[in-house]
């Protein structure tokens, strides 16, 4: 069954939004609202004698319910404001003084800045508010700015910033500092911070003041480089404090009633008794005897929930062989080329069970196309998403002073090992994948960091079975990372950009095939003799392989 998934409002947003409208304050001047003050109330500077500020309001609540852009809050909303007289540059007279003068009223880029300002406001308060009911399993706040050289210099320089939740710097310091601000803050726990420690600072870039005098009153005030006049306070906690208090009492979820126990599995003998099934003798016909030999060699290093997923299903068609390749289609083929049939039985497997995977994905009823309601597998692409922006801050992380060094002996690397090792697995483990000649230590730190290129760079295959189960892996990390980390660009036996890019987007810079090839490879490796790469794999991309084992367990009957 296709999963629809619906945008929803952030709440806390929006509820520091509506806190605000039941002061709407008219006013002339932007300084006549000051820093604290628009927490409370909602106001538009020149608002003053003009009937327009329950309209503003309206527009920025249903742009942040509905996820609607500035610019169509601004289309929507100038024909009305046009209409009432707030618009272009006019003769107003100031209610105040009573002077009058040409000022901007309402105009498509004002009001994407009133949009912007009244956006990351909300967004900070809802954050705060998040922040506070979180922060003992995540105390730290890390600063994050835009580093595509159009940020702030000041901005720039507190970049990977990290002090406590409570830490009275960001008293001041809190984003958004200013119109057009894009600043934000980042909620760590203690584990974030010791896995990003090579990268973030915790000591803030001294303030240079300067001094600014607020035309309306002549008051001379000292604010920070960096921070707009008004922008000096903290946005994000001012808001939170006007939400009503989190609930303190939770009512836990009635019990789920116990599932029934699993029917016993099939004795082995009955299974590969089921697997005639697969290979009638009238789809024989004419074959060579090594067909069946890659479908009974490849069937016992298939483990219980993917026999029990290919027994649900039913048995494929068997297509005639090639002279190359395998594929399987969407109609319910499968082909095993002729050189199949001289391979190694493990061998065969790996390529047997990718095929498989494909068959299990695919839906036979569906049209021959890669889109959402014809494959399974899609449904695991904002995990890809995920996964994929983990894996580039990994990369851009620094390597921690604690790597475990080239050459290091074996007391060296036991020792590294019970410090970061995975669960399950040896160190001797680890070295068997670096290969006889091959050096640990690269191995055993791009699997410590979460770096699946430097982990492939490292593994060195010792048989022609493994170096295929190599290409799955890799071809893995191709189809998660959109072509990005891979092994390499694959001209054969793999799929490379071009292949991917071959059909329409889907979400996210994905198309259908990232996902169904991610989803056969990962069907390849769980299987396969070698569990070391299965484990390691987990451990590289757990929010993907976490959302295809659902996906097969639903295969299998749960």
């Amino acid at each position: 069954m296709a999963v629809k998934l619906e945008a929803r409002p952030f709440a806390e947003a929006v509820a520091a939004l509506q806190a605000r409208s039941g002061s709407q304050v008219d006013s002339w001047h932007w300084t006549d609202l000051w820093q604290q003050e628009h927490a409370k109330s909602f106001t538009v500077a020149k608002s003053a004698g003009f009937d327009i500020l329950t309209d503003v309001y309206s527009g920025l609540e249903t742009a942040l319910k509905e996820g609607r852009t500035g610019r169509q809050f601004a289309q929507e909303l100038e024909p009305l404001l046009v209409r009432k007289g707030w618009w272009g540059r006019q003769d107003v007279v100031d209610p105040e003084t009573g002077d009058t003068s040409t000022v901007q009223l309402g105009s498509l880029r004002r009001l994407q800045t009133i949009f912007d300002a009244n956006m990351r406001v909300s967004y900070a308060a809802g954050h705060w508010a998040r922040f506070e009911r979180t922060k003992d399993t995540r105390p730290w706040l890390r600063y994050v700015a835009v580093m595509d050289g159009r940020a702030r210099p000041e901005h720039a320089a507190r970049h990977n910033l990290c002090l406590r939740v409570d830490d009275p710097y960001w008293d001041v310091w809190a984003p958004p500092c200013g119109f057009g601000c894009r600043c934000t803050l980042q909620s760590l726990s203690d584990r974030d911070v010791a896995r990003m420690r090579g990268q973030l600072k915790f000591k803030p870039p001294p303030d240079r003041m300067r001094s600014w005098t607020n035309s309306r009153t002549g008051e001379v005030i000292q604010i920070p480089e960096g921070i707009d006049p008004g922008w000096a306070y903290n946005p994000g906690k001012a808001g939170a404090n006007q939400l009503p208090p989190a609930p303190t009492t939770w009512t836990p979820p009635p019990p789920k009633p116990a599932a029934p126990p699993p029917p016993p599995p099939l004795p082995f003998h009955l299974r590969m008794e089921r697997t005639s099934s697969y290979l009638p003798k009238a789809d024989l016909a004419g074959m060579p005897a090594g067909v069946a030999d890659w479908h009974q060699g490849a069937w016992p290093y298939v483990d219980d929930v993917m026999r029990r997923a290919i027994l649900a299903k039913g048995p494929p068609t068997i297509l005639p062989p090639e002279k190359s390749g395998a594929y399987a289609t969407f109609r319910g083929g499968i082909m095993m080329a002729r050189s199949y049939t001289r391979a190694s039985k493990e061998e065969r497997s790996v390529t047997w069970r990718h095929e498989f995977g494909h068959y299990l994905d695919f839906y036979p009823d569906r049209p021959a196309t890669y889109l959402p309601v014809e494959v399974r597998s899609v449904r695991a692409i904002p995990q890809m998403q995920q996964t994929l922006e983990r894996w580039n801050a990994a990369r851009a992380a620094d390597q921690p002073d604690d790597a475990l060094p080239r050459g290091a002996d074996r007391a060296t690397a036991e020792a590294y090992w019970r410090k970061h090792g995975i669960s399950g697995l040896t160190l001797d483990d680890m070295i068997a994948l670096a290969g006889s000649e091959g050096d640990p230590a690269p191995l055993l730190n791009a699997v410590r960091q979460g770096d699946p290129q430097a982990f492939l760079k490292a593994w060195r295959p010792r048989s022609p079975s493994e170096l295929r189960l190599q290409l799955m892996v890799s071809d893995f990390i191709e189809a998660v990372s959109k072509c990005t980390m891979g092994g390499k660009d694959f001209g054969t036996g793999g799929h490379g950009r071009a292949y991917y890019a071959a059909v329409p987007l889907i979400t996210a810079g994905y198309t259908g095939r990232h996902a169904v090839e991610a989803f056969a490879n990962w069907v390849t490796v769980r299987s396969g003799a070698l569990q070391q790469v299965k484990v390691i794999l987990a451990r590289l991309a757990p929010e993907v392989v976490e959302a295809f084992e659902v996906l097969l367990k639903e295969m299998a009957g749960g």
